[in-house]
């Protein structure tokens, strides 16, 4: 997709082109914040792209906003000058963009200045004409000096153990948050830089009450008046940079806690002797996973930075403290809870501008001896998850949204160029569930329906398309002891037929049965938002007894594939997660029955290889007279079994990447879909990866991948006008509508 200004590059691709970027909305979750050094213009990174809005009154909204740029890029970070805005991009490296003259922001130019390979662009600053960029990776960070006006690169360092992932700088001199590896400082001379040690470990930065991980990860630091302030697990850290610079120098720590309970830091700004700390309910180690954050894994068992909660003492919620210094000691003056997890924070001449996933843009002003909220507005976007095409409208994309952080405002269309946003037409607030099955057709060509689940609900979705999409759904009761809030809130939907086949997690029944007709015909006499009166056809025990050597216990049920055997009969697989008894991943294998409303008959149960699995969806493939079915499993890669014979299942090919050069964790495998003899996955920080998969007894090969802005969730295919498209949920970035060549 082409971007306004010179010099932009695509993001990092390897392997042969056969693909096209056709089309991206990249609207999406809070990212970073930045404003300009008179306060007269605010930059607010949401998904992959900048928002910028003028200051000069408020509320900010649609009337105020300048315009958008499109970065393309896993924002991070900004820096802004009268004249430049500079931005951390994550995995494809810091921008600049010129920011002064009398046209719109999406004519800026925009030109990225440098990548660094496996390193994360985590933050930057200008001081002195310099601009000063970090780039992060776990005990090989890289500080990098540039010209703020040429943009050339005069000087680089490395910075020895941890994570660099925040620096605040004074003349020639940058004191840099290194995670784990607690506070160095770099020097500027004719030289060179120069790297010094500083405080770090757990006699310095003690670990919470409780917290039985990795100690001492310093996440933030800002500079006023002599001293440093860092945001750390431990609390805000105050140092007098009076005292020599080394290793074993005095740090005074503010505990700040809140109802008694701990506040890890995350986010500090300093000015004028005023400091603001924000803290989370967690450690930033947690804080930093996935799906929130980009930077982290999601982990085998599908949460956060896959931390165990045991691991640590919950703090409490997200808290803004406003101190100052008075008679030479910081005290608090004001304490405030903003309700959402920390993105941004800057500290202005009399006003806070925060950044939040939750409740987005918050400003705050200091008035009558107080801070006063003057605004509050979550951001337009689409943090897509699952998705699919519409049955009726192939060029209109359905995506669910996992995510509070954006407004959800309607569905997408494709008009050959670019996506457009569709208004939602609905009586009632309407969003998408986590992981929309395909839709079906209505006798009305306007009218499609779909099973979904949102919260503990599963529902039923009536879309009726015009110039935008009106949105009604149903509540679908589910049958069984186990229904209800008892841990449902996952759900997908496949069709065959009459009959609708939904998985349901968190439930040792997890295959339903419906028949569609029945629940349209319930929906037809029913108002909308309400209880269907009918019943399912069948549900199915998922943690069953298969056979003498196959007891399942799991009640991870998420994604279901249909498939064709050589003999035209049907099979059924569902991705169950993994056996509670081996921990390893498990998928179940059905074959439908010949009746219309006869439930699947269980054939066999395919579990992974190796411990710590998690088995999250499936695909078939056909390769001749074979049936293959690929299994993603969330931390271990692509799993191929031939299931020609499903009751004698074979095991086939395996491919996984391997630790991530980043932090040297496994990466998230999260959906896959096949393409003949391709299989497209959503891996996470990876991005997009495809797999020739035209031996899947024997191997597995990678021949490309795509590293995209944000997180990689959810692959879907179509076809539009006589093309096939691939359609992809980068979760906090938006939506990538890809066109693809042939094989």
């Amino acid at each position: 997709m082409a971007l306004a200004g010179s010099g932009y590059a695509k993001p990092h691709e390897t392997g042969p082109t056969f693909h096209e970027l056709a089309a991206v909305w990249g609207h999406g979750d809070p990212a970073a914040l930045a404003v300009s050094p008179d306060e007269r213009t605010l930059y607010s990174a949401e998904g992959q792209g900048v928002r910028v809005y003028s200051l000069a009154r408020f509320p900010l909204d649609r009337e105020t906003e300048l315009g958008w740029i499109s970065v393309d890029a896993a924002i991070v970070h900004m820096a802004a000058t009268d004249g430049r805005l500079y931005i951390a991009g994550g995995s494809q490296g810091v921008f600049a963009v010129d920011v002064s003259g009398e046209t719109a922001p999406a004519e800026w130019p925009l030109r990225r200045v440098a990548a660094r390979g496996a390193s994360v662009a985590t933050a930057v600053a200008v001081s002195e004409g310099h601009l000063w960029a970090l780039f992060g990776a776990r005990d090989r960070s890289l500080v990098c000096l540039f010209d703020a006006g040429t943009l050339e690169l005069t000087a680089e360092r490395e910075l020895g153990p941890g994570t660099a992932w925040a620096l605040a700088t004074k003349g020639d001199t940058a004191y840099v948050a290194m995670g784990h590896g607690g506070l160095v400082r770099v020097r500027r001379d004719a030289e060179g830089l120069h790297v010094d040690a500083g405080p770090r470990g757990a006699a310095v930065f003690p670990p919470q009450r409780g917290f039985a991980l990795e100690p001492g990860c310093v996440r933030d630091v800002a500079l006023d008046g002599g001293r440093l302030y860092a945001a750390a697990d431990a609390g805000l850290a105050e140092i007098d940079l009076a005292q020599d610079w080394r290793p074993d120098m005095p740090v005074q720590l503010h505990g700040f806690e809140a109802g008694g309970l701990p506040t890890y830091g995350r986010r500090v700004a300093a000015r004028g002797g005023r400091v603001v700390f924000g803290s989370n309910a967690g450690p930033n180690e947690l804080i930093d996973g996935a799906p929130y954050n980009a930077f982290g894994a999601m982990g085998r068992a599908v949460r956060l930075a896959d931390i165990d909660p045991k691991a640590f003492v919950r703090g409490n919620a997200q808290q803004l403290f406003a101190a100052e210094r008075v008679d030479g000691q910081l005290r608090l003056r004001t304490q405030l809870q903003p309700g959402g997890g920390w993105r941004g924070l800057v500290l202005g001449e009399r006003r806070i501008y925060e950044q939040h996933l939750r409740v987005g843009l918050v400003v705050r002003e200091w008035r009558d001896g107080r801070y006063e909220l003057v605004h509050q507005g979550q951001p337009r976007g689409y943090p897509s998850a699952h998705g699919t095409f519409s049955a009726s409208r192939p060029e209109r994309l359905l995506f669910g949204v996992d995510s509070a952080g954006a407004q959800f405002e309607g569905f997408l269309a494709f008009d050959g160029e670019a996506l457009r946003l569709l208004p939602l037409e609905s009586a009632a607030p309407f969003t998408p569930g986590l992981m929309p099955g395909p839709p079906w057709r209505d006798e009305d060509p306007d009218v499609e329906w779909l099973l979904d689940g949102l919260g503990f609900d599963l529902r039923l979705v009536r879309l009726t398309h015009g110039e935008g999409v009106r949105a009604e759904h149903w509540i679908v009761p589910q049958p069984g002891a186990e229904q209800g809030r008892g841990g449902h809130t996952y759900f997908h939907s496949v069709h065959i037929g009459d009959m609708a086949l939904v998985s349901r997690t968190g439930t040792s029944h997890g295959l339903v049965g419906y028949s569609r007709d029945a629940l349209v015909a319930a929906a037809r006499r029913t108002e909308p938002g309400k209880l269907l009166a009918t019943e399912a056809l069948f549900e199915l025990e998922t943690s069953a007894v298969l056979g003498p050597d196959h007891h399942v216990r799991s009640k991870r049920a998420t994604k279901l594939a249909l498939g064709e055997r050589p003999d035209g009969r049907t099979l059924l697989a569902l991705a169950a997660g993994f056996d509670a008894e081996t921990d390893r991943s498990l998928v179940l294998l059905y074959e439908l029955g010949r009746g219309a409303k006869a439930a699947p008959r269980p054939v066999a149960a395919l579990w992974g290889d190796s411990a710590e699995g998690n088995a999250i969806t499936a695909a078939f493939l056909r390769r001749g007279e074979r049936l293959f079915l690929a299994v993603a499993d969330v931390a271990r890669g692509v799993q191929c079994y031939d299931v020609t014979d499903p009751e004698a299942p074979v095991v086939g090919a395996h491919w996984s990447p391997g630790p991530n050069e980043f932090d040297g964790r496994q990466d998230s495998l999260l959906d896959l879909v096949a393409e003949g003899a391709r299989l497209h996955l959503a891996y996470g920080r990876l991005g997009w990866v495809t797999l020739d998969a035209t031996s899947p007894a024997k191997a597995l090969v990678p021949i490309g991948a795509v590293d995209t802005p944000g997180l990689a969730y959810g692959v879907a295919l179509g076809h539009v006008d006589g093309r096939s498209y691939l359609a992809l949920g980068d979760h906090q970035a938006g939506v990538r509508l890809y066109r693809l060549a042939g094989p």
